[in-house]
């Protein structure tokens, strides 16, 4: 099928809104991260995120996204659970074998239960950024479903920067995270996931291994 001189500059500049777009927003998720949060001021912490989501929801709804595309339905739920659920239980036994092997001692500093709330909610946030919003735009620039997998798993593990392990770890989840939410689109699933191997990562590795999960000028 032939296309048009019109059809293919059309095309290349839908591409290239596209990649302004992700561009503008993963600049302002850096500045927000390595600027914004290290102040440990919240009002400007607060409205730095508040800005961050308002701008991905109103690109969402621009592009009249359904509730399903963006993982928020329940009919993805059980394929979603039954891929999701296997990897976080291979992962999660891996995690504990390398404890065992490194004699880790958990620093029980917060409570187990608080941890994994904050990870999973944090994590939600995470997942609405990299797949409801990057994962799905990433189709608009990138051909081919594995380049745009691999691409959203590396921009998800190159916000954990500078901490070399926890990026590692991130591109790995990032990896199959998007691969689930191509198939399955589901933002329960990948959120819990992501508060479960994130609480685990916490406590069964050691910091000298971990560094705290810290990230940006807080990487110590």
């Amino acid at each position: 099928m032939a296309f048009s001189r019109a059809e293919v500059a059309s095309s290349l500049e839908g591409r290239r809104a596209a990649l302004l777009e992700i561009a503008a927003i993963m600049a302002g998720i850096f500045a927000y991260l390595w600027l914004v949060v290290p102040t440990g001021r919240p009002l400007p912490t607060i409205a730095g995120a508040l800005a961050i989501l308002a701008a991905i929801t109103a690109s969402i709804v621009l592009r009249m996204q359904g509730a399903g595309d963006c993982g928020l339905g329940c009919g993805n739920f059980r394929g979603s659970a039954l891929e999701v659920g296997t990897f976080t239980m291979a992962c999660g036994a891996g995690l504990l074998a390398a404890s065992a092997v490194l004699d880790s001692r958990p620093e029980l500093d917060y409570p187990v239960w608080a941890i994994l709330i904050t990870y999973t909610g944090w994590g939600f946030l995470q997942q609405y950024i990299f797949q409801s919003y990057l994962n799905n735009r990433l189709r608009a620039v990138v051909r081919g479903n594995l380049r745009g997998i691999l691409l959203n798993a590396a921009i998800f593990s190159s916000v954990h920067l500078p901490n070399s392990f926890l990026m590692a770890m991130t591109f790995v989840g990032g990896l199959f995270w998007s691969y689930s939410f191509r198939r399955h689109p589901n933002l329960i699933t990948v959120s819990i996931s992501h508060g479960v191997l994130g609480t685990m990562l916490y406590y069964a590795l050691p910091r000298s291994v971990t560094h705290g999960l810290a990230i940006g000028p807080g990487y110590p």
